[in-house]
């Protein structure tokens, strides 16, 4: 531990009853709630759960009415059970409904306005209040923590939102105060090989202790840093965020950039939901402040079985999301973690439903098989687009020479896994396009899911 990490803690703590932050007192209280009893936690959450439903139903409009429409009132929710017949907020109605799912009783003053980076084509516009606000500011200084950052150490982020690079240089007192926490930040839609060798000399010269990045983006640094046979430089741990972390790409990263992959899983709308421990046996989720549901329709998944993830922001007053739908896929784990840690844990995040390809047979293939099957192929990046329920084009980026006999071992293999009456289109291409948020998603379906009419 630096000096400098122990003089800037310790001017954190001393500032917060000045500036007025209550971020200290969440931090602290995140710390003492990870080491509860798993009963006592779980207890917490719930009342924290409760309070929160009679709220929506007594402030917010779009609950009162959803509340009616049920039958039913904040008292009836006695069980997670209960909880699970409101009905799951959705996209759609988070940007129709915006000004229905404010509370009456918070002053619009206390409101902040956010919007997703519209990854999936268009963009989501919600609110949320300054105290949830501060609560996320407060986990994601555990989540770094548990990477092995303090603050004040070094910490650098290889980032392509732009909303979040255009607020680092947004005024000088947000340039001054990155100057102090000693961040640096690199801009991942500018990733050429010149500028890529320019991020290599910098970040040998910072040598950071955490390196935030997007999973392609690393891949993408870890590869030239390979390719120009450039010394590594020194990074302490890596944060993964933004898309799915699947194993052979952490083991890729991990080996080229000599340094542990910690994963978080989180994103605009939903906050900052889990994150992986030192123990690496997945992610624990934030459950003082989240409440996460898996489910498959409208019946829970049992811990272990991969279904869609509903977040309840458990501190967020100002426009409450309950049960909200985030289309992420992911599986729940059981058991205590080995770090002892009362969090429950995420086993893993596998992409979107939106990532999900249904073939011609029924059979479902989550984004996470296609990382798996194309490492064993000379390949750089490679993106699956399901036009049809029939029809697949795949765009390949080629890392050294594909032979002709691997292109038709690729087609003949998925359409092994699809049916053989799947048209698998490849084309070999230099760049493939990233969103507008600066994300890479290996998959993308065109063709709607229904869990019903999948098989395994």
């Amino acid at each position: 531990m630096t000096f400098y990490a122990n003089l800037y803690d310790l001017v954190w703590r001393a500032s917060a009853p000045l500036t007025g932050s209550p971020t200290v007192g969440f931090y602290d209280q995140l710390l003492h709630a990870e080491r509860l009893p798993a009963e006592q936690l779980q207890q917490l959450q719930w009342r924290k759960l409760q309070l929160l439903v009679a709220h929506a139903f007594h402030h917010v409009p779009f609950y009162r009415r959803r509340f009616e429409q049920l039958g039913a009132r904040p008292e009836d929710i006695r069980t997670p059970s209960d909880y699970a017949k409101l009905p799951p907020l959705t996209r759609a109605e988070l940007q129709e409904q915006r000004d229905a799912l404010v509370a009456t009783n918070v002053a619009p003053a206390q409101l902040l306005n956010d919007a997703t980076g519209g990854s999936t084509g268009k963009p989501v516009h919600f609110r949320y209040d300054q105290r949830y606000q501060r609560w996320v500011g407060a986990i994601m200084r555990v989540q770094d923590g548990w990477a092995g950052l303090r603050r004040g150490e070094r910490h650098a982020f290889l980032w392509g939102a732009k909303i979040d690079l255009a607020r680092q240089q947004a005024s000088p007192r947000v340039r001054l105060t990155n100057y102090a926490k000693r961040n640096l930040f690199l801009d991942s839609f500018q990733m050429d090989d010149a500028t890529l060798r320019r991020y290599v000399a910098r970040l040998a010269a910072f040598r950071p202790q955490l390196l935030t990045g997007y999973v392609l983006s690393l891949q993408i640094l870890a590869r030239f840093i390979e390719r120009a046979g450039l010394p590594v430089p020194a990074i302490g741990a890596i944060q993964t965020g933004a898309e799915p972390l699947h194993e052979p790409q952490r083991r890729l990263i991990e080996t080229l950039l000599r340094a542990p992959v910690f994963e978080r899983y989180g994103g605009r709308d939903i906050g900052a939901i889990a994150h992986e421990c030192p123990a690496h046996q997945g992610m624990h989720i934030f459950a003082l402040n989240y409440y996460v549901e898996c489910v498959r329709g409208d019946i829970p998944c049992a811990p272990g079985e991969l279904g869609e993830l509903l977040i309840t922001q458990l501190d967020n007053y100002g426009a409450p999301f309950l049960r909200y739908r985030s289309e992420d896929l992911g599986v729940l784990s059981s058991g205590a973690c080995a770090c002892g840690r009362s969090y429950p844990r995420l086993e893993k995040v596998e992409g979107r439903i939106l990532d999900v390809i249904v073939g011609v047979n029924g059979r479902a293939l989550p984004g996470e098989f296609f990382p798996h099957f194309f490492k064993d192929f000379d390949i750089g990046e490679f993106q699956v687009v399901q036009k049809r329920r029939e029809l697949l084009e795949i765009k390949l980026v080629q890392g050294g020479r594909l032979a002709h006999s691997d292109v038709t071992r690729i087609g003949d293999t998925i359409r092994g896994y699809l049916g053989e009456a799947t048209q698998v289109r490849i084309e070999l291409v230099d760049t493939i396009e990233r969103t507008a948020s600066g994300k890479f998603r290996v998959t993308i379906s065109e063709v709607p899911f229904d869990w019903t009419a999948t098989s395994s």
